[in-house]
Order: structure tokens, then C-alpha cells, then sequence
């Protein structure tokens, strides 16, 4: 049986977010504890929901963070982070998109998963209100229309819910994953 598990904002080789998260100037030791957490509890058989910002840029760390994505274990998705090549935010996104096809099963702008019989809608961005203080990229942002959405991009440190968003970005758990069951439980006790 495959577990569903989420996770954003790993920022694979990114040395500003390596020292914010603890650790110096050793981007290769955030990589490494990154990879650890995933592989301690992400099994073969269950499917990851990545939600953005797999790394900076394009080139060699972008490379790096896709030979990462694949040694990990399960079955990737990719909401495309605004970090990331492929998002349509970037004038040279369908040149990138290949790439990461290569290690992802989908990857895409938005998606929708049915939980119950609730629709919980992914999303790299938070609707505008959220745990920052500027809301950037508005035109990229999901329209808030009433049902719960699942997202990254805010490297705040309160998973929420505010309102009716969860944050299972890296910085809001510990740097681990996070399961389904556990977005299911904050949605039962919103």
C-alpha cells in the first residue's frame, strides 16, 4: 500500500537557504540531511506531491537537483515553484520542461486531489493572504474559491492552517515530509 506524502521549497544546492536552515556554509550537508529525512520515511511504492522550488537555477545545480529528485525513492509530482526553470513565469520554461520529466511523473502549474469529499487544490503559492508580509508574484497566486489548499513557497515556520491553507514547506516541519494523513487531520481540525 503507497502512502501520499508532501513536501516544498528543498532548494537543492542554494547556499543562502542552506545557512538560514543551520548549516553554514555546507550546502552538501543540507543536500545530504534533506535526502536522509525523505528517504527515512518516503517508501518505493508511495508517490510525493513536490511543491515547488526544487533549486535556484538553471545549469549545473539545476542538473545536481534532478540526479537528487531521482535517487530518492517514490513516484514524483511537480507543482512548478517559482525557482524553478520550468515554471511559465520564466520566458524559457518549455525548454526546461524535458528535464524534468526525466525524473518527475507530471509536472505542472496547479493540480487538484481528491480527498474524501474534499478537493484539496496544490499549489506552489499561498493565496494572497498568507505568512508574508509582501505577496509576490500575485498573478501567479490560486484565487481563494472555498476549499483547502496545500502549498509552499512561504519558508515560514507555522504550517498553518490560515484559513483554509496548509504550508508543507520544509521550513514549517522540521526539514521532513510530510503525510497525508497528517494534512487530513489539520483539515478535521482546521
Amino acid at each position: 500500500m503507497s502512502n501520499i506524502w508532501f513536501t516544498a521549497d528543498l532548494h537543492l544546492g542554494h547556499a543562502l537557504v542552506a545557512r538560514t536552515r543551520g548549516f553554514g556554509d555546507d550546502v552538501a550537508e543540507h543536500d545530504r540531511v534533506l535526502a536522509e529525512r525523505w528517504d527515512a520515511v518516503v517508501k518505493p511504492q508511495d508517490i510525493v506531491k513536490v511543491l515547488g522550488d526544487l533549486c535556484l537555477t538553471r545549469g549545473r545545480p539545476h542538473a545536481s537537483a534532478l540526479d537528487w529528485i531521482a535517487e530518492r525513492p517514490g513516484t514524483k509530482d511537480l507543482i512548478w515553484g517559482n525557482h524553478d526553470a520550468g515554471h511559465p513565469m520564466h520566458s524559457g520554461a518549455h525548454k526546461a520542461q524535458a528535464s524534468y520529466l526525466r525524473v518527475f511523473r507530471s509536472a505542472q502549474q496547479a493540480a487538484v486531489m481528491k480527498v474524501g469529499r474534499d478537493r484539496i487544490h496544490l499549489n506552489h503559492m499561498p493565496f494572497a493572504a498568507d505568512h508574508t508580509f509582501v505577496a509576490r508574484y500575485p498573478e501567479w497566486r490560486p484565487i481563494d474559491v472555498g476549499q483547502w489548499l496545500v502549498h509552499g513557497h512561504t519558508h515560514s515556520a507555522d504550517p498553518g492552517p490560515i484559513g483554509r491553507q496548509i504550508h508543507v514547506g520544509l521550513d514549517a516541519h522540521g526539514l521532513w515530509p510530510v503525510s497525508l494523513k497528517w494534512v487530513v487531520q489539520v483539515m478535521i481540525n482546521g
